[in-house]
């Protein structure tokens, strides 16, 4: 059962490397990141023991557009649409920035808010931050709640 759980969670996270489209249910996110989360520390501690760092380089470049993709289909499936996301990752992308630039706490700060949403918003259900209403200030960065 959790074989079978793991390998379509995988199939989904590689057969979608590049596509932002779509959705990802909270199972198949949080299959697919346990899994390359785990590989991730067994490729390090590979790493470090053949003494060949590349490895985890590469593992680590294989899988970043993976990532990504995963999770910004995961957050649509909680309720952002593209302009939302697209807006949460240049809001991080700028922070990130200008923090490297001027080492400013503020912007760690605001890093880490950002950081935590990451974090934190593929845990919600499927459409819970989508709104109810298209006048909702929130309406540029949300679905608007299909009715199921």
């Amino acid at each position: 059962m959790i074989q079978r759980k793991i390998r379509i969670a995988l199939q989904d996270y590689f057969s979608h490397y590049f596509i932002f489209s779509g959705y990802a249910t909270r199972e198949n996110y949080w299959w697919a990141m346990g899994t390359i989360y785990i590989l991730t520390i067994i490729f390090g501690i590979l790493s470090s023991f053949v003494r060949f760092p590349w490895l985890m380089v590469i593992w680590l470049l294989m899988n970043i557009f993976p990532l990504i993709t995963l999770q910004f289909r995961r957050l649509r499936d909680v309720g952002f649409n593209n302009v939302g996301l697209i807006t949460l990752a240049i809001l991080y992308l700028a922070s990130l920035g200008i923090f490297l630039i001027t080492n400013s706490s503020f912007f760690a700060f605001v890093l880490q808010i950002i950081v935590l949403a990451f974090v934190l918003l593929p845990i919600l259900k499927k459409d819970e931050l989508a709104i109810q209403r298209v006048n909702s200030p929130f309406a540029p960065f949300m679905r608007t709640k299909t009715s199921s």
